[in-house]
C-alpha cells in the first residue's frame, strides 16, 4: 500500500525521492532522525529539512521525546489530509489569480490552460523583455542545466518524467523548447531561483547518467556558461508549487495540478510589481548555485 501511494504522490504532487524513502523507512516503526539517516543514507546535515517538510505536509508526525521520533501512524488518513491541503492550495491559487485578473484590463491578460500555451508565453516573455526573474516550481531546475545534446537531453528528461509531471513534456518537443529558451536567453538578463532538493535530485540523475568524470565536465561547462551570460542563480531551501516569470513587461504564474497546467500571463504593471517583490524576497535569502555545487559535488571553476 505504501509503495503504490508514494508512487502516485511522486508523479502527481512532486513528492521527492528523499521524502518517499523517509516514509518507507517509517512504515513498520517509529524512528529518530539518526535512525532514519542510517536507513535511507540521507546525509545528517540535510535530514531535518526533509523531515520538517514532511511534517508540514502532514505526511508524518513528530513525537516529542528525547530524541524526537517520527511516525507514519494512520498513514492513509495522513495522505487524505495531504490531498485536502493540495486541493485547498489549488483553490487558493485560483482565487488569487481571479482576484489579480479582476484588477487588470482584458487586453492585458492571457489565460494559460495547457503546455503549448505555457511554452508560447515563456518564449514570448524572453523575446520581448530586457530582464527576466524566474522562480522554478518544486521539481524544476534552471533551463541552463539541461544538456545541449538532444540525445542526452531526451534521456535525462525521460528519467525525470518517471518522478514528476513536467511542464514541457519530454522527447523532441522538449528539446526544441529548451533550445529556444536557451537561444533567447542570450540577449536577456536572467535571475533565477530553484530549491535545493530539486537541484540535488536532478544533478544526482545527471551524475548517474553521465558517470563521475563526464558529469564534472558537464557541470564545469554549465558554470562557465552562467558566467558568460551573466546569469545569477540562487538556491533556497523552500520549494514552491508554481513557476513564476517576472520581467520588465510581463509576469506569468503557472502550476500543475493533477496533470493539468493552469495559470495566467499579464502585462499589468501593478501585478508585475507584486511578483517582483515576491521574487526579491526569496532571492536575497538564497545561496549562489556555484556555492551549492561546490558544497555538494566539490566542483568549481
Amino acid at each position: 500500500m505504501y509503495k503504490e501511494l508514494l508512487d502516485e504522490l511522486e508523479k502527481r504532487f512532486n513528492l521527492t525521492k528523499f521524502e518517499s524513502s523517509i516514509i518507507m523507512s517509517l512504515k513498520d516503526q517509529d524512528l529518530s532522525a539518526d535512525e532514519i539517516c542510517d536507513t535511507t543514507n540521507i546525509p545528517k546535515g540535510r535530514i531535518y529539512q526533509f523531515l520538517n517538510n514532511l511534517v508540514d505536509k502532514k505526511l508524518i508526525e513528530k513525537i516529542e521525546k528525547n530524541p524526537a521520533l517520527y511516525s507514519t501512524v494512520n498513514f492513509p488518513e495522513k495522505v487524505s489530509d495531504f490531498l485536502d491541503d493540495k486541493l485547498m492550495e489549488t483553490r487558493l491559487f485560483e482565487k488569487e489569480a481571479i482576484s489579480l485578473l479582476n484588477r487588470t484590463k482584458p487586453e492585458e491578460t492571457a489565460i494559460i490552460s495547457n503546455s503549448g500555451e505555457y511554452k508560447h508565453n515563456v518564449l514570448k516573455i524572453l523575446k520581448e523583455s530586457n530582464h527576466v526573474d524566474i522562480i522554478q516550481k518544486n521539481g524544476s531546475i534552471p533551463f541552463i542545466f539541461y544538456p545541449g545534446d538532444r540525445n542526452d537531453h531526451a534521456k535525462i528528461r525521460h528519467n525525470i518524467s518517471k518522478t514528476r509531471i513536467t511542464f514541457t513534456g519530454e522527447g523532441i518537443e522538449s528539446c526544441k523548447f529548451h533550445e529556444g529558451h536557451h537561444e533567447l536567453s542570450h540577449s536577456v538578463i536572467i535571475n533565477c531561483i530553484a530549491d535545493s532538493e530539486s537541484m540535488k535530485t536532478y544533478l544526482d540523475i545527471c551524475k548517474e547518467y553521465f558517470g563521475t568524470a563526464k558529469f564534472r565536465s558537464f557541470i564545469e561547462k554549465i558554470l562557465k556558461c552562467i558566467i558568460r551570460h551573466k546569469m545569477k542563480i540562487k538556491i533556497i531551501d523552500e520549494s514552491h508549487p508554481y513557476n513564476l516569470y517576472v520581467s520588465d513587461n510581463y509576469s506569468m504564474l503557472s502550476i500543475i495540478y493533477h496533470k493539468s497546467i493552469m495559470g495566467f500571463s499579464t502585462t499589468a504593471p501593478s501585478i508585475i510589481k507584486i511578483y517582483e517583490g515576491i521574487f526579491n524576497q526569496y532571492y536575497q535569502n538564497g545561496i549562489s548555485v556555484q556555492k551549492f555545487i561546490k558544497d555538494n559535488y566539490n566542483i568549481s571553476i
